[in-house]
């Protein structure tokens, strides 16, 4: 198991996913489905992850997390992911985003 590559509090480190999750909270969830369906090779839609981040809190920030920690076979728990997303949501979403576009 490995940890994450990207650091939670580097989000200036792409200004266009810095101000989608700043200035339009669900977009890197949006951008994050995109990056899992194409590392998916279409196997899971990109909507869900839109859905579930934009309508669940912290507790379908944590569910994506898990997915993504899941396919980059990252350690960490649920507990841990919804931890992070009620602390942290934008800076989580959008390191969870850079993690995802690393495997496309």
């Amino acid at each position: 198991m490995s940890k994450f590559t990207e650091s939670l509090f580097g989000c200036c480190s792409d200004i266009k996913v810095c101000l989608w999750g700043g200035c339009v909270p669900c977009g890197p969830y949006c951008l994050q489905g995109y990056a899992i369906k194409a590392a998916t090779k279409g196997a899971e839609g990109c909507c869900m992850p839109c859905l579930i981040g934009s309508f669940l809190g912290c507790i379908g920030g944590a569910i994506n997390r898990s997915r993504i920690r899941q396919l980059l076979t990252i350690e960490g728990s649920l507990l841990n992911d919804c931890c992070v997303h009620w602390f942290c949501s934008p800076c989580a979403s959008c390191q969870e985003y850079r993690e995802a576009e690393k495997i496309t």
